[in-house]
Formats: C-alpha cells, structure tokens, sequence
C-alpha cells in the first residue's frame, strides 16, 4: 500500500542486546574495518549511527564517523519517485582504541535519521516496490596462535 508522507525528516531508534565482554577472540584482532553496504532504494537519505554502551546503558563509543555516515538517496526524477537504486559503501575503522570499546559493549543503540529531499516537496510518496538492502562485513588483521 503506498504511503505519502511530508516531514524534514524522521527518526527510528532501537536498541538491543550484545555482550561482546566475554568473546575472547576480539584480542586477537589487530585492526580492521566494517563495511555496510546500501543499496537504497526509497526517495531519502538515510543517516545511521550505532551507540556502543555498557553495562549502565552509557555511551562510550559510537560506531560511524561524522560526516561519512550517511546512505544516499535513490536516484529521483522530477516528481519524487525513485527511478533507481544508490550503493552506498559506509566504513567503520576497527582501531585500537575501537576494539577496547567494543570489549566493553552490553548494548548498541541504532539512531537512523532519514532526510527529505531539499528543496522539500509537497509531499513523498513510498510505494512498496521501494527497499533498503544492507550488507555487513568485516576485513581484519587477525592474530593467529599456535596451541
């Protein structure tokens, strides 16, 4: 069912359980990155970031860098509507400093802010042909050892 919506912009926020305190193998990772991977097929930009909290639910690290976080819009024609998708390739350095957060990580907090198209438009419309296609990886420089 399509949908027609006029706003700046709108935030989703969620926030789940990852207790990444007891995976050992996090010491055995020298550095690396995190790629997300968009394909973004709605008519807005989509700007995320994850909040790295412990175990009080306080934030001690975030995972994106500001600015290079954002996921850019589908490609629009003259009326709003999203002729075809964007791929977006975000990166998130694995640094030292980093992966002691990621140790300490009970929760992670998803911000994902989506911007309208400027100059606004009476009114967007979603059809649900639209989608977000995401795709997590990881490239690491990993320590091996011997037993």
């Amino acid at each position: 069912m399509p949908m027609q919506i006029r706003a700046n912009f709108f935030k989703l926020i969620s926030n789940t359980t990852v207790d990444l305190t007891t995976v050992k193998q996090i010491d055995n990772i020298n550095y690396g990155n995190l790629f997300l991977q968009a394909t973004n097929g709605f008519p807005f930009d989509a700007v995320v970031q994850g909040y790295i909290l412990d175990e009080q639910k306080q934030i001690i690290d975030s995972l994106f860098t500001v600015p290079g976080n954002t996921i850019t819009r589908g490609t629009l024609d003259a009326f709003y509507i999203v002729t075809s998708p964007v791929y977006t390739k975000l990166t998130i350095p694995l640094t030292e400093s980093k992966l002691k957060n990621i140790k300490l990580c009970r929760y992670i907090k998803f911000v994902s802010r989506f911007d309208m198209p400027v100059p606004q438009p009476p009114d967007i419309k979603i059809f649900d042909t639209y989608n977000l296609d995401l795709i997590l990886s990881v490239d690491l420089n990993y320590k091996a050892r011997k037993k």
